[in-house]
């Protein structure tokens, strides 16, 4: 089998010899089966999505991220590969930056891995640092780059974080902004628009993708087969998906190349210490088989008892001296625990969601982190906004995997002790519950993670081990 590498694809054709039947093998095993979910109770479908093209029935085409992949696979069937490497090696641009990135031991071990390979997805744990080994991989590359992102808050902190390091201008192209340069931060939306509408843009040597888990995404991936970087890595905390995505990044990205845990980031002091209060509801449990949209609606969203334990809660640690983070999925859900915060006769509280404009939102989130502002209700602090001062995370709209939310607790800052998650047991409802045993069991994972019991101060509990 002969195989030229390119970028963002590959080009492999058979050699005189070669048993026809291993392309069975092949489509099979790069074939990526994702499940697509539906409401209520039915049973997810399953499209197929072939991660080989071919060109003319000889010629098949591959993403260049899955080449590792095809050197196991085609070497376990006895087939020779038969490499040419076709992409060109970027020259390194003199006064790319003038900082330097520090980096912690592990991050340091991260970026020589990532270094040793064109392509690959660095696993990092949520506040370990990923965006800073991003910045030292364009340090140490030299090379112009494309750092991709998927909302506004992570445009706009990205930018301000590179340039304290790099102590260059960065290129903006999102939230309004065009002005692309030789490290420049994307969104992923406005770049794919302006790949459809075919306008000018730069042929960066360097994509960075910044929570690769993303890349499954049809306008992720499409942004990334755009461009013929030499150079492509991922960075994530969470690589696997539910929905059988994993394939799709590896395609994209490259595989795992390097995993670094929280429970490691813990032990060595680079994150707080995450308490965990689970906080069950009471009632009789319905099993209806309504969609899922009403009974999030009905049990999470408009469930005036629920919603006053989370209020109540928010209250208590704000009057402690406490920040604390309240996250929701739909707006009007934020509006309800506004308005029973207010009943409370507390007026303090600041929602941040999608109809913020972008000034505002920025405003919020530096009052946020100074502590300022130290009760947030929001849609979108999710996934990589960095708030180190942050002491309490309460999970008010239920959901399978709390990964991504609990990491932006466990940031350290100065005077920081512990790091509290307040979690919600629906029992009123068995999906809800099923929801809350897989939330619990990702918690479970966590060797450090302490569970507290609800009666006792959070200073001087008696921890236990969760069961």
């Amino acid at each position: 089998m002969k195989l030229a590498i390119g970028s963002p694809s590959s080009t492999f054709v058979l050699s005189e010899g070669d048993d026809m039947s291993i392309m069975t093998h092949l489509y099979k095993a790069f074939t990526a089966n994702l499940r697509v979910f539906s409401g209520g109770y039915g049973p997810p479908q399953i499209m197929r999505m072939p991660l080989i093209d071919s060109e003319d029935g000889v010629h098949y085409v591959i993403r260049t991220g899955l080449i590792p992949r095809l050197r196991r696979l085609t070497q376990g069937y006895g087939v020779i590969l038969e490499e040419v490497d076709m992409r060109s090696t970027p020259q390194k641009v003199n006064g790319l930056v003038h900082g330097h990135v520090e980096l912690r031991d592990y991050q340091e071990e991260a970026l020589k891995l990532a270094l040793d390979s064109d392509m690959g997805l660095v696993h990092m744990s949520t506040g370990g640092g990923k965006t800073h080994v991003g910045a030292a991989l364009i340090e140490a590359r030299s090379v112009s780059c494309l750092f991709l992102v998927h909302t506004k808050e992570l445009l706009w902190q990205t930018k301000k974080k590179f340039e304290e390091l790099f102590k260059v201008e960065i290129g903006v192209i999102g939230d309004g902004e065009r002005k692309p340069l030789p490290i420049t931060i994307s969104t992923v939306q406005t770049l794919c628009n302006m790949i459809d509408n075919k306008e000018d843009l730069p042929g960066w040597d360097m994509v960075i993708v910044d929570e690769a888990h993303h890349v499954a995404a049809p306008m992720f991936y499409k942004a990334t087969s755009a461009f013929a970087a030499r150079y492509v890595h991922g960075l994530t905390a969470t690589p696997k998906r539910k929905d059988g995505g994993d394939l799709i990044i590896e395609a994209a990205a490259g595989p795992i190349l390097t995993k670094t845990d929280t429970d490691d980031l813990i032990d060595s002091g680079h994150l707080a210490k995450p308490y965990y209060l689970p906080i069950p509801t009471y009632g009789e449990m319905s099993y209806s088989k309504a969609p899922r949209h009403a009974i999030i609606n009905k049990y999470i969203v408009k469930d005036r008892d629920r919603n006053l334990i989370l209020v109540d809660k928010a209250i208590e640690h704000h009057a402690k001296g406490e920040s604390v983070l309240m996250t929701v999925d739909w707006v009007k859900h934020a509006v309800i625990l506004q308005e029973l915060l207010a009943e409370r006769g507390f007026y303090d509280a600041v929602t941040l969601d999608g109809q913020v404009d972008s000034d505002q939102r920025k405003v919020i989130l530096d009052s946020f982190r100074r502590k300022e502002t130290r009760l947030v209700i929001s849609t979108l602090v999710k996934e990589g906004v960095d708030i180190p001062s942050l002491n309490v995370l309460i999970m008010c709209a239920g959901g399978t995997d709390p990964t991504q939310l609990i990491g932006r607790v466990l940031r350290t800052s100065e005077g920081k002790t512990h790091a509290l998650i307040i979690d919600i047991i629906d029992n009123r409802h068995e999906m809800l519950y099923r929801n809350s045993m897989a939330r619990i069991k990702k918690v479970r994972k966590m060797k450090n993670c302490m569970v507290l019991t609800e009666d006792t101060d959070v200073l001087e509990l008696q921890l236990r081990t969760i069961a």
